[in-house]
């Protein structure tokens, strides 16, 4: 699905069908690059036999040659960045390493944005959480398994023992009741 165009794209997005599933439209510069996570250059879109399906559309469009760079999560493509050009080979291979490496930075960007919203969407998790815990009316304990020390109880917990948290933080059960 594209999500974003800039420059001469005459409806070029609406009338194509890309994919990167291993079918023959996913064979072309975009697909491959997606799944090997490697640069794909169509040197001579009129000629490139792997870019058939997409052909008549880009000539239309004075599209020449063309380059998929991939954008990758470990090994793993998400998506592409792809260029086009009027002229024919116009993607020399010190270009190619130079817009690789953009889709590199892009592709670290992407990972963390997606790894600042898993966490805060974990953190709210983790808030929703422990307003469940602290309001239940049952008593619940989190103990440290090397020491038995209290990490954190509820307010049941606190509650029915008559200990702050920050009390409780030193003790252990056997020093609450050793029998």
């Amino acid at each position: 699905t594209p999500v974003a165009h800039i420059g001469f794209e005459d409806g070029y997005l609406e009338n194509i069908n890309i994919t990167w599933a291993d079918t023959e439209r996913g064979q072309g510069p975009t697909g491959t690059a997606i799944r090997s996570c490697k640069p794909v250059v169509a040197r001579h879109i009129h000629t490139d036999p792997n870019f058939e399906p997409w052909r008549s559309e880009a000539l239309k469009r004075g599209y020449s040659s063309s380059i998929a760079l991939p954008l990758c999560d470990g090994g793993v493509g998400i998506g592409a960045l792809n260029i086009y050009a009027a002229e024919p080979d116009a993607f020399d291979e010190r270009e190619v390493r130079f817009l690789h490496e953009l889709a590199d930075d892009m592709s670290f960007g992407i990972r963390t944005l997606r790894a600042r919203a898993a966490r805060k969407s974990a953190e709210e998790l983790v808030g929703r959480f422990g307003r469940i815990l602290e309001a239940s009316s049952n008593e619940i304990y989190i103990f440290d398994t090397s020491t038995l020390k209290f990490l954190e109880a509820n307010r049941g917990a606190r509650e029915n023992l008559g200990y702050t948290i920050d009390e409780l933080r030193n003790l252990t059960p056997v020093d609450i009741k050793p029998e």
